[in-house]
Protein backbone atom coordinates (compact mmCIF):
# COMPACT_ATOMS: atom_id res chain seq x y z
CA UNK A 1 0.00 0.00 0.00
CA UNK A 2 2.87 2.61 0.80
CA UNK A 3 4.12 2.01 -2.72
CA UNK A 4 1.36 2.28 -4.54
CA UNK A 5 0.53 5.68 -2.41
CA UNK A 6 4.19 6.58 -3.26
CA UNK A 7 3.50 5.81 -7.09
CA UNK A 8 0.46 7.67 -6.73
CA UNK A 9 2.11 11.01 -5.40
CA UNK A 10 4.79 11.04 -7.89
CA UNK A 11 1.86 10.61 -10.75
CA UNK A 12 0.49 13.90 -9.08
CA UNK A 13 -2.46 11.62 -7.83
CA UNK A 14 -2.23 13.05 -3.94
CA UNK A 15 -2.05 17.01 -5.19
CA UNK A 16 -4.85 16.58 -7.26
CA UNK A 17 -6.94 14.79 -3.93
CA UNK A 18 -6.08 17.01 -1.71
CA UNK A 19 -7.05 20.20 -3.91
CA UNK A 20 -10.23 19.05 -4.66
CA UNK A 21 -11.00 18.23 -0.83
CA UNK A 22 -9.96 21.52 -0.68
CA UNK A 23 -12.08 22.55 -2.75
CA UNK A 24 -14.98 21.25 -1.39
CA UNK A 25 -14.32 22.23 1.93
CA UNK A 26 -13.58 26.36 1.02
CA UNK A 27 -16.98 26.16 -0.64
CA UNK A 28 -18.76 24.66 2.09
CA UNK A 29 -17.29 27.94 3.85
CA UNK A 30 -18.76 30.11 1.67
CA UNK A 31 -22.30 28.59 1.85
CA UNK A 32 -22.26 29.10 5.87
CA UNK A 33 -20.72 32.79 5.22
CA UNK A 34 -23.62 33.43 3.05
CA UNK A 35 -26.83 31.25 4.39
CA UNK A 36 -26.18 29.81 7.65
CA UNK A 37 -24.72 33.45 8.64
CA UNK A 38 -27.16 35.04 8.11
CA UNK A 39 -30.02 32.64 9.69
CA UNK A 40 -27.70 33.20 12.97
CA UNK A 41 -27.61 37.35 12.83
CA UNK A 42 -23.90 36.81 12.01
CA UNK A 43 -22.96 40.32 10.27
CA UNK A 44 -24.68 42.41 8.33
CA UNK A 45 -25.33 41.35 4.64
CA UNK A 46 -23.36 43.71 3.14
CA UNK A 47 -20.55 42.50 5.36
CA UNK A 48 -21.55 38.84 3.68
CA UNK A 49 -21.76 39.58 0.63
CA UNK A 50 -18.25 41.97 0.40
CA UNK A 51 -16.80 39.22 2.09
CA UNK A 52 -17.88 36.40 0.04
CA UNK A 53 -16.87 38.40 -3.18
CA UNK A 54 -13.31 39.58 -1.50
CA UNK A 55 -12.65 36.22 -0.46
CA UNK A 56 -13.79 34.67 -4.33
CA UNK A 57 -11.04 37.93 -6.04
CA UNK A 58 -8.39 36.28 -3.38
CA UNK A 59 -8.97 33.05 -4.36
CA UNK A 60 -8.64 33.56 -8.48
CA UNK A 61 -5.55 36.31 -7.83
CA UNK A 62 -3.67 33.30 -5.49
CA UNK A 63 -4.46 30.56 -8.39
CA UNK A 64 -2.83 33.21 -11.04
CA UNK A 65 0.18 34.06 -8.98
CA UNK A 66 0.86 29.84 -8.51
CA UNK A 67 0.21 29.60 -11.70
CA UNK A 68 3.56 31.42 -12.38
CA UNK A 69 5.27 28.64 -9.95
CA UNK A 70 7.12 25.85 -10.84
CA UNK A 71 4.92 22.92 -10.62
CA UNK A 72 1.86 24.91 -9.51
CA UNK A 73 -0.75 24.07 -12.28
CA UNK A 74 -2.80 21.71 -10.18
CA UNK A 75 -2.88 24.00 -7.10
CA UNK A 76 -3.32 27.01 -9.75
CA UNK A 77 -6.25 25.38 -11.42
CA UNK A 78 -7.92 24.26 -7.88
CA UNK A 79 -7.81 27.92 -6.18
CA UNK A 80 -8.69 29.47 -9.25
CA UNK A 81 -12.00 27.13 -9.39
CA UNK A 82 -12.96 27.48 -6.03
CA UNK A 83 -12.81 31.37 -6.16
CA UNK A 84 -15.06 31.19 -9.45
CA UNK A 85 -17.55 28.81 -7.69
CA UNK A 86 -17.51 31.21 -4.56
CA UNK A 87 -18.30 34.13 -6.58
CA UNK A 88 -21.33 32.47 -8.27
CA UNK A 89 -22.60 31.97 -4.57
CA UNK A 90 -21.81 35.38 -4.10
CA UNK A 91 -24.47 36.07 -7.33
CA UNK A 92 -26.60 33.94 -5.83
CA UNK A 93 -26.92 34.97 -2.46
CA UNK A 94 -27.20 38.51 -4.36
CA UNK A 95 -30.27 37.61 -6.54
CA UNK A 96 -31.92 35.02 -4.46
CA UNK A 97 -31.10 35.40 -0.96
CA UNK A 98 -31.40 38.99 -0.41
CA UNK A 99 -32.95 39.99 -3.73
CA UNK A 100 -30.88 42.88 -4.10
CA UNK A 101 -30.62 41.50 -8.06
CA UNK A 102 -33.26 41.15 -10.47
CA UNK A 103 -33.09 37.71 -11.93
CA UNK A 104 -31.71 39.07 -15.33
CA UNK A 105 -28.63 41.27 -14.20
CA UNK A 106 -28.21 38.11 -11.66
CA UNK A 107 -28.03 36.08 -14.52
CA UNK A 108 -25.30 38.71 -16.12
CA UNK A 109 -23.22 39.54 -13.41
CA UNK A 110 -23.05 35.16 -13.14
CA UNK A 111 -21.92 35.24 -16.76
CA UNK A 112 -19.26 38.08 -16.77
CA UNK A 113 -17.81 35.85 -13.69
CA UNK A 114 -17.90 32.68 -15.82
CA UNK A 115 -16.48 34.44 -18.90
CA UNK A 116 -13.28 35.23 -16.61
CA UNK A 117 -13.01 32.19 -16.21
CA UNK A 118 -13.30 30.94 -19.36
CA UNK A 119 -10.33 33.38 -20.47
CA UNK A 120 -8.24 31.88 -17.89
CA UNK A 121 -8.96 28.32 -19.28
CA UNK A 122 -8.11 29.14 -22.75
CA UNK A 123 -4.85 30.99 -21.48
CA UNK A 124 -3.68 27.93 -19.43
CA UNK A 125 -4.96 25.59 -21.99
CA UNK A 126 -6.92 23.89 -19.10
CA UNK A 127 -10.39 21.84 -20.23
CA UNK A 128 -10.39 20.39 -16.47
CA UNK A 129 -10.52 24.75 -15.39
CA UNK A 130 -13.00 25.31 -18.62
CA UNK A 131 -15.51 22.20 -17.51
CA UNK A 132 -14.93 23.63 -13.58
CA UNK A 133 -16.14 26.88 -14.58
CA UNK A 134 -19.33 25.99 -17.09
CA UNK A 135 -20.49 23.19 -15.16
CA UNK A 136 -21.25 24.71 -11.91
CA UNK A 137 -22.83 27.92 -13.86
CA UNK A 138 -25.21 25.33 -15.49
CA UNK A 139 -26.20 23.90 -12.13
CA UNK A 140 -27.00 27.45 -10.89
CA UNK A 141 -28.66 28.98 -13.62
CA UNK A 142 -31.74 27.17 -12.85
CA UNK A 143 -31.60 28.34 -9.01
CA UNK A 144 -31.26 31.85 -9.88
CA UNK A 145 -33.87 31.92 -12.64
CA UNK A 146 -36.04 29.74 -9.93
CA UNK A 147 -37.19 27.10 -12.55
CA UNK A 148 -37.38 26.19 -16.22
CA UNK A 149 -38.61 29.54 -18.02
CA UNK A 150 -37.86 31.79 -20.72
CA UNK A 151 -34.90 33.32 -19.31
CA UNK A 152 -33.31 30.48 -18.24
CA UNK A 153 -33.22 29.11 -21.73
CA UNK A 154 -32.15 32.39 -23.17
CA UNK A 155 -29.31 32.45 -20.71
CA UNK A 156 -28.03 29.07 -21.97
CA UNK A 157 -28.56 30.20 -25.37
CA UNK A 158 -26.47 33.01 -24.75
CA UNK A 159 -23.91 30.92 -22.63
CA UNK A 160 -23.40 28.53 -25.45
CA UNK A 161 -22.96 30.91 -27.83
CA UNK A 162 -20.56 33.65 -26.23
CA UNK A 163 -18.80 30.59 -24.92
CA UNK A 164 -18.03 29.40 -28.56
CA UNK A 165 -14.99 30.84 -28.59
CA UNK A 166 -12.87 29.27 -26.27
CA UNK A 167 -12.92 26.21 -28.65
CA UNK A 168 -10.56 27.99 -31.16
CA UNK A 169 -7.60 26.06 -31.26
CA UNK A 170 -8.23 23.83 -28.64
CA UNK A 171 -9.77 20.14 -29.16
CA UNK A 172 -12.28 20.08 -25.34
CA UNK A 173 -14.50 17.39 -26.48
CA UNK A 174 -15.92 17.47 -23.14
CA UNK A 175 -16.19 21.42 -22.59
CA UNK A 176 -17.86 20.95 -26.07
CA UNK A 177 -20.26 18.23 -24.96
CA UNK A 178 -21.13 20.46 -21.78
CA UNK A 179 -21.44 23.84 -23.71
CA UNK A 180 -23.95 22.35 -26.00
CA UNK A 181 -25.93 20.28 -23.77
CA UNK A 182 -26.49 24.14 -21.58
CA UNK A 183 -29.11 24.29 -23.81
CA UNK A 184 -30.88 21.46 -25.38
CA UNK A 185 -31.65 19.81 -21.96
CA UNK A 186 -33.65 22.66 -20.94
CA UNK A 187 -35.57 22.58 -24.33
CA UNK A 188 -35.58 19.37 -24.09
CA UNK A 189 -37.53 19.27 -21.19
CA UNK A 190 -39.69 22.08 -22.50
CA UNK A 191 -41.10 19.68 -25.25
CA UNK A 192 -41.30 16.72 -22.45
CA UNK A 193 -43.15 18.89 -20.48
CA UNK A 194 -45.77 19.68 -23.16
CA UNK A 195 -45.73 16.01 -24.25
CA UNK A 196 -47.00 15.31 -20.66
CA UNK A 197 -49.98 17.83 -21.19
CA UNK A 198 -48.20 20.56 -18.99
CA UNK A 199 -47.87 23.88 -19.96
CA UNK A 200 -43.75 24.96 -19.84
CA UNK A 201 -43.52 28.48 -19.50
CA UNK A 202 -40.75 28.42 -21.85
CA UNK A 203 -43.04 27.00 -24.64
CA UNK A 204 -43.72 30.12 -26.48
CA UNK A 205 -43.57 29.49 -30.44
CA UNK A 206 -41.04 32.22 -31.38
CA UNK A 207 -39.08 31.74 -28.30
CA UNK A 208 -38.98 28.06 -28.35
CA UNK A 209 -38.38 27.63 -32.16
CA UNK A 210 -35.85 30.29 -32.64
CA UNK A 211 -33.98 28.83 -29.40
CA UNK A 212 -33.83 25.46 -31.29
CA UNK A 213 -32.55 27.12 -34.16
CA UNK A 214 -29.35 28.99 -32.64
CA UNK A 215 -29.02 25.70 -30.97
CA UNK A 216 -28.48 23.73 -33.78
CA UNK A 217 -26.86 26.76 -35.75
CA UNK A 218 -24.09 26.20 -32.99
CA UNK A 219 -23.51 22.57 -33.22
CA UNK A 220 -23.28 22.11 -37.01
CA UNK A 221 -21.07 25.14 -37.12
CA UNK A 222 -19.43 24.45 -34.48
CA UNK A 223 -19.04 20.96 -36.15
CA UNK A 224 -17.88 22.26 -39.75
CA UNK A 225 -15.25 24.59 -38.24
CA UNK A 226 -13.82 21.62 -35.94
CA UNK A 227 -13.95 18.83 -38.28
CA UNK A 228 -10.37 19.40 -40.03
CA UNK A 229 -8.83 19.99 -36.45
CA UNK A 230 -10.47 17.29 -34.45
CA UNK A 231 -9.59 14.06 -33.38
CA UNK A 232 -13.14 13.38 -32.41
CA UNK A 233 -15.58 14.09 -36.07
CA UNK A 234 -18.46 11.28 -35.30
CA UNK A 235 -18.20 12.60 -31.70
CA UNK A 236 -18.83 16.23 -32.75
CA UNK A 237 -21.01 15.24 -35.31
CA UNK A 238 -23.43 13.21 -33.13
CA UNK A 239 -23.15 16.29 -30.37
CA UNK A 240 -24.75 18.40 -33.50
CA UNK A 241 -27.19 15.71 -34.32
CA UNK A 242 -27.72 15.72 -30.62
CA UNK A 243 -29.19 19.60 -30.68
CA UNK A 244 -32.10 18.59 -32.76
CA UNK A 245 -33.49 16.48 -30.38
CA UNK A 246 -36.19 19.64 -29.06
CA UNK A 247 -37.11 19.61 -32.78
CA UNK A 248 -38.26 16.06 -31.72
CA UNK A 249 -41.06 17.48 -29.20
CA UNK A 250 -42.05 20.42 -30.91
CA UNK A 251 -45.39 19.43 -31.83
CA UNK A 252 -45.85 19.52 -27.87
CA UNK A 253 -44.39 22.90 -27.30
CA UNK A 254 -45.52 24.63 -30.37
CA UNK A 255 -48.46 24.51 -32.56
CA UNK A 256 -48.46 21.95 -35.50
CA UNK A 257 -47.42 24.59 -38.38
CA UNK A 258 -44.48 26.07 -36.99
CA UNK A 259 -43.52 22.84 -35.18
CA UNK A 260 -43.95 21.04 -38.90
CA UNK A 261 -41.66 23.95 -40.29
CA UNK A 262 -39.12 23.54 -37.71
CA UNK A 263 -38.60 20.11 -37.83
CA UNK A 264 -38.77 20.14 -42.29
CA UNK A 265 -36.38 23.14 -42.22
CA UNK A 266 -33.57 21.73 -40.11
CA UNK A 267 -33.99 18.52 -41.62
CA UNK A 268 -33.39 20.21 -45.04
CA UNK A 269 -30.21 22.34 -43.71
CA UNK A 270 -28.79 18.76 -42.62
CA UNK A 271 -29.63 17.67 -46.32
CA UNK A 272 -28.06 20.51 -47.68
CA UNK A 273 -24.90 20.88 -45.57
CA UNK A 274 -24.17 17.09 -45.99
CA UNK A 275 -25.00 18.11 -50.06
CA UNK A 276 -22.29 20.76 -49.87
CA UNK A 277 -19.47 19.21 -47.17
CA UNK A 278 -19.59 15.81 -48.33
CA UNK A 279 -18.61 17.32 -52.64
CA UNK A 280 -22.12 15.88 -53.93
CA UNK A 281 -22.74 19.42 -55.11
CA UNK A 282 -19.65 21.31 -56.09
CA UNK A 283 -16.46 19.96 -57.53
CA UNK A 284 -16.59 16.72 -56.10
CA UNK A 285 -13.51 15.87 -53.83
CA UNK A 286 -12.13 19.21 -53.30
CA UNK A 287 -14.40 20.51 -51.86
CA UNK A 288 -15.38 17.54 -49.42
CA UNK A 289 -14.95 18.99 -45.78
CA UNK A 290 -17.62 16.05 -44.08
CA UNK A 291 -15.78 12.18 -44.01
CA UNK A 292 -18.27 9.32 -44.58
CA UNK A 293 -19.20 9.28 -41.00
CA UNK A 294 -20.39 12.29 -40.25
CA UNK A 295 -22.42 12.30 -43.35
CA UNK A 296 -24.39 9.18 -42.30
CA UNK A 297 -24.47 11.09 -39.31
CA UNK A 298 -26.40 13.78 -40.32
CA UNK A 299 -28.27 11.85 -43.05
CA UNK A 300 -29.81 9.74 -40.61
CA UNK A 301 -30.93 12.52 -38.26
CA UNK A 302 -32.46 14.66 -41.53
CA UNK A 303 -34.41 11.12 -41.72
CA UNK A 304 -35.34 11.01 -38.51
CA UNK A 305 -36.67 14.70 -38.22
CA UNK A 306 -38.83 14.34 -41.30
CA UNK A 307 -40.06 10.76 -39.79
CA UNK A 308 -41.51 12.65 -36.68
CA UNK A 309 -42.96 15.38 -39.02
CA UNK A 310 -44.89 13.53 -41.44
CA UNK A 311 -46.41 11.59 -38.02
CA UNK A 312 -46.82 15.23 -36.29
CA UNK A 313 -48.80 16.38 -39.62
CA UNK A 314 -51.14 13.87 -41.43
CA UNK A 315 -53.13 10.86 -39.66
CA UNK A 316 -54.86 7.75 -41.38
CA UNK A 317 -54.20 6.26 -44.13
CA UNK A 318 -52.89 9.44 -45.77
CA UNK A 319 -49.75 9.11 -43.00
CA UNK A 320 -49.40 5.62 -44.25
CA UNK A 321 -48.90 6.82 -47.85
CA UNK A 322 -46.20 9.76 -46.99
CA UNK A 323 -44.48 7.77 -45.34
CA UNK A 324 -43.99 4.78 -47.56
CA UNK A 325 -43.82 7.91 -50.21
CA UNK A 326 -40.33 9.10 -48.00
CA UNK A 327 -39.52 5.55 -47.79
CA UNK A 328 -39.36 5.11 -51.40
CA UNK A 329 -37.36 8.32 -51.98
CA UNK A 330 -34.82 7.75 -49.65
CA UNK A 331 -34.02 4.46 -51.21
CA UNK A 332 -33.41 6.61 -54.55
CA UNK A 333 -30.82 8.69 -52.89
CA UNK A 334 -29.46 5.84 -51.46
CA UNK A 335 -29.06 4.24 -54.74
CA UNK A 336 -27.38 7.22 -56.15
CA UNK A 337 -25.14 8.39 -52.82
CA UNK A 338 -22.70 5.57 -52.15
CA UNK A 339 -21.21 7.40 -48.89
CA UNK A 340 -24.48 7.16 -46.97
CA UNK A 341 -25.91 4.15 -48.77
CA UNK A 342 -25.88 1.64 -45.63
CA UNK A 343 -27.63 4.14 -43.51
CA UNK A 344 -30.24 5.51 -46.13
CA UNK A 345 -31.25 1.96 -46.55
CA UNK A 346 -31.08 1.04 -42.84
CA UNK A 347 -33.22 4.33 -42.14
CA UNK A 348 -35.74 4.16 -44.99
CA UNK A 349 -36.28 0.34 -44.58
CA UNK A 350 -37.21 0.70 -40.79
CA UNK A 351 -39.39 3.65 -42.04
CA UNK A 352 -41.11 1.28 -44.95
CA UNK A 353 -41.74 -1.26 -42.40
CA UNK A 354 -43.37 0.68 -40.24
CA UNK A 355 -45.66 2.14 -43.18
CA UNK A 356 -46.37 -1.19 -44.70
CA UNK A 357 -47.32 -2.62 -41.37
CA UNK A 358 -49.88 0.72 -41.33
CA UNK A 359 -50.94 -0.07 -45.05
CA UNK A 360 -51.66 -3.92 -43.42
CA UNK A 361 -53.32 -2.92 -40.65
CA UNK A 362 -55.48 -0.29 -42.81
CA UNK A 363 -56.56 -2.86 -45.83
CA UNK A 364 -55.20 -6.38 -43.93
CA UNK A 365 -55.92 -9.56 -46.85
CA UNK A 366 -59.52 -10.31 -45.62
CA UNK A 367 -60.43 -7.24 -46.15
CA UNK A 368 -59.89 -6.95 -49.80
CA UNK A 369 -61.48 -10.67 -50.00
CA UNK A 370 -64.89 -9.13 -48.46
CA UNK A 371 -66.66 -6.73 -50.62
CA UNK A 372 -68.92 -5.17 -47.70
CA UNK A 373 -65.44 -4.47 -45.90
CA UNK A 374 -63.52 -3.34 -48.94
CA UNK A 375 -66.22 -0.83 -49.65
CA UNK A 376 -66.14 0.67 -46.14
CA UNK A 377 -62.34 0.86 -46.19
CA UNK A 378 -61.55 1.65 -50.13
CA UNK A 379 -60.12 5.33 -50.63
CA UNK A 380 -57.52 6.41 -52.63
CA UNK A 381 -55.25 7.16 -50.11
CA UNK A 382 -54.89 3.12 -50.04
CA UNK A 383 -53.94 2.85 -53.61
CA UNK A 384 -51.23 5.85 -53.40
CA UNK A 385 -50.12 3.95 -50.33
CA UNK A 386 -49.93 0.73 -52.23
CA UNK A 387 -48.17 1.90 -55.05
CA UNK A 388 -45.54 3.58 -52.85
CA UNK A 389 -45.09 0.01 -51.00
CA UNK A 390 -44.47 -1.87 -53.92
CA UNK A 391 -42.33 0.44 -55.76
CA UNK A 392 -40.48 0.96 -52.31
CA UNK A 393 -39.95 -2.24 -51.56
CA UNK A 394 -38.35 -3.08 -55.00
CA UNK A 395 -35.99 -0.12 -54.68
CA UNK A 396 -35.26 -1.20 -51.29
CA UNK A 397 -34.46 -4.83 -52.54
CA UNK A 398 -31.86 -3.58 -55.19
CA UNK A 399 -30.03 -1.35 -52.90
CA UNK A 400 -29.56 -4.43 -50.75
CA UNK A 401 -28.72 -6.77 -53.33
CA UNK A 402 -25.62 -4.10 -54.19
CA UNK A 403 -24.24 -4.11 -50.49
CA UNK A 404 -25.17 -7.63 -49.21
CA UNK A 405 -23.63 -11.09 -50.02
CA UNK A 406 -26.05 -13.22 -52.24
CA UNK A 407 -28.53 -14.77 -49.64
CA UNK A 408 -29.55 -11.56 -48.02
CA UNK A 409 -30.16 -9.93 -51.48
CA UNK A 410 -32.32 -14.04 -52.74
CA UNK A 411 -33.99 -13.19 -49.54
CA UNK A 412 -34.71 -9.26 -50.20
CA UNK A 413 -35.96 -10.10 -53.59
CA UNK A 414 -38.52 -12.84 -52.33
CA UNK A 415 -39.65 -10.22 -49.96
CA UNK A 416 -39.70 -7.76 -52.13
CA UNK A 417 -42.15 -10.04 -55.01
CA UNK A 418 -44.40 -11.10 -52.22
CA UNK A 419 -44.94 -7.10 -51.22
CA UNK A 420 -45.87 -6.49 -54.99
CA UNK A 421 -48.22 -9.23 -55.17
CA UNK A 422 -50.47 -8.22 -51.88
CA UNK A 423 -49.89 -3.97 -53.56
CA UNK A 424 -50.97 -4.76 -56.90
CA UNK A 425 -53.95 -6.70 -55.20
CA UNK A 426 -54.77 -4.40 -53.09
CA UNK A 427 -54.76 -1.71 -56.19
CA UNK A 428 -56.73 -3.63 -58.53
CA UNK A 429 -59.59 -4.04 -55.66
CA UNK A 430 -59.81 -1.21 -54.40
CA UNK A 431 -59.65 1.15 -57.37
CA UNK A 432 -62.22 -1.25 -58.66
CA UNK A 433 -64.40 -0.61 -55.68
CA UNK A 434 -63.91 3.09 -55.96
CA UNK A 435 -64.55 2.80 -59.75
CA UNK A 436 -67.30 0.92 -59.84
CA UNK A 437 -68.68 -0.02 -56.35
CA UNK A 438 -69.81 -3.58 -55.95
CA UNK A 439 -69.05 -4.78 -59.26
CA UNK A 440 -65.92 -3.30 -59.54
CA UNK A 441 -64.74 -5.19 -56.38
CA UNK A 442 -65.60 -8.71 -58.92
CA UNK A 443 -63.74 -6.65 -62.37
CA UNK A 444 -61.05 -6.08 -59.01
CA UNK A 445 -60.16 -9.26 -58.50
CA UNK A 446 -60.50 -10.45 -62.30
CA UNK A 447 -57.74 -7.31 -63.06
CA UNK A 448 -55.77 -8.98 -59.77
CA UNK A 449 -55.73 -12.62 -61.26
CA UNK A 450 -54.80 -11.30 -64.29
CA UNK A 451 -51.98 -9.00 -62.83
CA UNK A 452 -50.26 -12.02 -60.99
CA UNK A 453 -50.35 -14.51 -64.29
CA UNK A 454 -48.42 -11.05 -65.76
CA UNK A 455 -46.00 -10.79 -62.88
CA UNK A 456 -45.09 -14.68 -63.24
CA UNK A 457 -44.57 -14.24 -67.00
CA UNK A 458 -41.87 -11.61 -66.10
CA UNK A 459 -40.37 -13.28 -63.36
CA UNK A 460 -39.64 -15.75 -66.06
CA UNK A 461 -38.67 -13.59 -68.92
CA UNK A 462 -36.05 -12.12 -66.30
CA UNK A 463 -34.75 -15.58 -66.12
CA UNK A 464 -34.19 -16.35 -69.35
CA UNK A 465 -31.44 -13.09 -69.24
CA UNK A 466 -30.03 -14.53 -66.29
CA UNK A 467 -28.25 -17.23 -65.29
CA UNK A 468 -26.91 -18.93 -62.42
CA UNK A 469 -28.53 -18.48 -58.67
CA UNK A 470 -30.54 -15.16 -59.83
CA UNK A 471 -31.72 -17.42 -62.44
CA UNK A 472 -32.96 -20.42 -60.28
CA UNK A 473 -34.63 -18.15 -58.16
CA UNK A 474 -36.41 -15.81 -60.85
CA UNK A 475 -37.93 -19.43 -62.22
CA UNK A 476 -38.90 -20.77 -58.74
CA UNK A 477 -40.78 -17.29 -58.03
CA UNK A 478 -42.12 -17.57 -61.81
CA UNK A 479 -43.33 -21.04 -61.10
CA UNK A 480 -44.90 -20.42 -57.19
CA UNK A 481 -46.53 -17.10 -58.42
CA UNK A 482 -48.48 -19.28 -61.46
CA UNK A 483 -49.64 -21.62 -58.82
CA UNK A 484 -50.58 -19.09 -56.49
CA UNK A 485 -52.42 -17.35 -59.49
CA UNK A 486 -54.33 -20.89 -60.71
CA UNK A 487 -55.51 -21.82 -56.52
CA UNK A 488 -56.30 -18.26 -56.53
CA UNK A 489 -58.75 -18.75 -59.81
CA UNK A 490 -60.63 -21.85 -58.21
CA UNK A 491 -60.47 -21.43 -54.49
CA UNK A 492 -61.49 -17.74 -54.54
CA UNK A 493 -62.76 -16.75 -57.74
CA UNK A 494 -64.89 -19.56 -58.86
CA UNK A 495 -66.66 -19.32 -55.33
CA UNK A 496 -66.88 -15.39 -55.42
CA UNK A 497 -67.35 -13.87 -58.93
CA UNK A 498 -70.34 -14.52 -61.13
CA UNK A 499 -71.22 -13.65 -64.43
CA UNK A 500 -69.21 -12.08 -67.41
CA UNK A 501 -66.47 -11.88 -64.88
CA UNK A 502 -66.10 -15.75 -63.96
CA UNK A 503 -66.06 -16.19 -67.38
CA UNK A 504 -63.03 -13.34 -68.21
CA UNK A 505 -61.15 -14.46 -66.06
CA UNK A 506 -60.64 -18.35 -66.69
CA UNK A 507 -60.46 -17.38 -70.49
CA UNK A 508 -57.82 -14.27 -69.81
CA UNK A 509 -55.91 -16.78 -67.26
CA UNK A 510 -55.84 -19.75 -69.55
CA UNK A 511 -54.73 -17.61 -72.47
CA UNK A 512 -51.88 -16.29 -70.51
CA UNK A 513 -50.87 -19.73 -69.27
CA UNK A 514 -51.05 -20.82 -72.78
CA UNK A 515 -48.73 -18.39 -74.06
CA UNK A 516 -46.50 -18.19 -71.48
CA UNK A 517 -46.42 -22.23 -72.18
CA UNK A 518 -45.52 -21.81 -75.55
CA UNK A 519 -43.07 -18.62 -74.91
CA UNK A 520 -40.71 -20.71 -72.62
CA UNK A 521 -40.85 -23.78 -74.34
CA UNK A 522 -39.54 -21.95 -77.57
CA UNK A 523 -36.96 -19.75 -75.54
CA UNK A 524 -34.98 -23.05 -73.95
CA UNK A 525 -35.17 -24.45 -77.71
CA UNK A 526 -33.44 -21.43 -78.92
CA UNK A 527 -30.97 -21.52 -76.28
CA UNK A 528 -29.79 -24.84 -75.84
CA UNK A 529 -27.45 -23.80 -72.44
CA UNK A 530 -30.34 -22.36 -71.00
CA UNK A 531 -32.43 -25.49 -71.99
CA UNK A 532 -29.95 -27.53 -69.82
CA UNK A 533 -29.68 -25.19 -66.88
CA UNK A 534 -34.30 -24.81 -66.88
CA UNK A 535 -34.24 -28.82 -66.90
CA UNK A 536 -31.87 -29.24 -63.98
CA UNK A 537 -34.00 -26.23 -62.42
Amino acid sequence: MSERIGAAAERGLIGKILATAGVGVTLIGVALLLVLAAQAGILRPEFRVAGGAILAAALVAGGMWLRGRTDGRIGAIALTATGIAAGYLDVLAATRIYEWLPIVPGLGVAGLVAAGGLVLAHRWRSEHLGLLVVVPLIVLAPVLAGGLDTTLIAFMVVLCAASAWVQVGRDWIWLHTVRLAAPTIPLTLVGLVGLAGWNAPGSSDPVFAAAVAVVVVLGVGGALLSMSTTRHREVVAGLASATTIPALFAGSAMHLPGAVILQTSIALVLIGTVLIGSGFIGSGAATRVIPDSVAQIWSATALLLLFVAVLVTFDGTVAVAVLLGLATVTGLVARTWSTTSRVLLAGSSVIWAIGFAALLDAAPPYVLADADLIGRAANLEVVVASLFGASGALILAAGWARLTDERVSRAAHIAAGVVVVYALTAISVTAGVLVGGPDGFLAGHVLATTCWMALAGAALAYARRRGGAARTAAVTGGLVLVAAAIAKLFLFDLATLDGIFRVIVFIVTGLILLGLGAWYARALQDDPAKSRSATTV
